[in-house]
């Protein structure tokens, strides 16, 4: 759903749909690999999520010293991905200060945001939209953001569809 969501915002924004859509099917690779080492070599290590757009973040970083985004980043990088995938999947969190590639940053932020709202069964749940001045860089407002909720609905619908469909 978030490389959907992100694939939706490239287009929107004038950015590379191909890697937006990579960078948003790997912004959790570092929650994966966390999650492996956990069950290894410490299977009692529970983290608890405090922000459904930050992936567990407050909870990693005062265990591990490190964000899932920062080993997510290591991963890429040592999967010798390039930095336009890299930087963002590092700075998702914080994408004001990602020096590389600050718009594919945002991007991916507003993107987990979309992700988030979609996937979320409870709308009292979901969180507030994002500042105007965080999709900035973007050239978006939180309400042209809010309008895209409904489009990325609808792939995920034909996503869900082709999956779905019965084998003849």
């Amino acid at each position: 759903s978030c490389a959907l969501a992100a694939e939706l915002l490239a287009e929107v924004t004038g950015e590379d749909p191909e890697i937006a859509y990579t960078v948003g099917l790997l912004h959790a690779a570092g929650i994966v690999a966390i999650d492996e080492w956990a069950r290894e070599k410490a299977p009692s290590l529970l983290f608890m999520s405090r922000d459904s757009l930050n992936d567990f973040l407050p909870s990693k970083n005062e265990l591990l010293g490190c964000s899932q985004a920062e080993v997510g980043a290591a991963l890429l990088q040592r999967w010798a991905l390039p930095a336009t995938m890299v930087d963002p999947v590092r700075w998702q969190n914080s994408p004001e200060n990602a020096a590389g590639s600050p718009l594919m940053a945002s991007l991916l932020h507003a993107a987990k945001w979309l992700r988030t709202v979609v996937c979320i069964d409870d709308d009292f749940l979901a969180p507030p939209l994002p500042e105007d001045a965080e999709l900035r860089p973007l050239r978006l407002t939180a309400g042209d953001l809010a309008l895209l909720v409904v489009d990325l609905r609808i792939r995920l619908g034909r996503v869900r569809n082709l999956v779905e469909m019965p084998v003849a």
